[in-house]
């Protein structure tokens, strides 16, 4: 069975960092990782700082390939590594590395990178997209049961049209049951069940929600 919705007051922000990533044990931890003497002492406050400077000491090169593996351990191999560090330069990989699922450890390794060699290195960009999901109460208490990633793009794309990235790259996988490269287009999905609505929050790249810029409110149905 179908329901309807308006989704409004979609909120577009522009974010330069992934909420809940790099925290300050990360930075303590790579700094262990690259042989920082006295890592453990390191105030908190400084933590930043402290990496972005041993990182740059370090070059580019060794610095990115430090990074890289990091954040990604045994998902990429040494070359696929060394590739990624220059192609970074010039290159959104956070939007456009074949593997989807990386995409996110990819926004991740590209604001470190940024952070130290910022003068060469391209800002990484994500968006946080914020609405309001309004319904009947049975529409409303199916879709907050089922809201996963997959659910949450096939609620946007019934309301986006044929333009919409979603609907031009992913026609087939919205039709079945499974949406598998959803966990890696949203990288973070937040839903509160909040009296007559449904509060979202969703974090991904421009890329993926480009598309909704300029959008305040749309008519959808799941």
């Amino acid at each position: 069975m179908k329901y309807e919705y308006n989704i409004t007051e979609i909120e577009y922000e522009e974010k330069e960092n992934l909420p809940g990533a790099w925290k300050a044990d990360d930075f303590r931890a790579l700094l262990k990782e690259i042989d920082f003497d006295d890592y453990d002492t390191v105030a908190e406050s400084d933590l930043l700082e402290m990496l972005v400077m041993a990182l740059d000491d370090m070059g580019i090169e060794d610095a990115g390939e430090a990074v890289f593996s990091f954040i990604m351990g045994d998902k990429m191999s040494k070359g696929q590594i060394q590739n990624s560090i220059h192609k970074l330069e010039d290159e959104n990989l956070w939007e456009n590395y074949a593997e989807i699922e990386l995409h996110s450890k990819m926004f991740e390794v590209a604001w470190m990178i940024n952070k130290v060699f910022g003068g060469t290195y391209k800002k990484p960009i994500c968006i946080n997209l914020k609405m309001i999901v309004l319904g009947s109460k049975e529409a409303l208490d199916s879709l907050s049961s089922k809201l996963d990633k997959g659910n949450f793009l096939r609620l946007l794309s019934s309301g986006m049209g044929e333009h919409f990235v979603i609907n031009r790259l992913y026609e087939e996988q919205l039709k079945k049951d499974r949406f598998p490269d959803a966990e890696g287009i949203v990288w973070q999905l937040n839903s509160e069940l909040k009296g007559d609505s449904i509060i979202i929050e969703a974090i991904s790249s421009d890329f993926w929600f480009d598309d909704l810029e300029e959008v305040e409110s749309i008519d959808v149905s799941l």
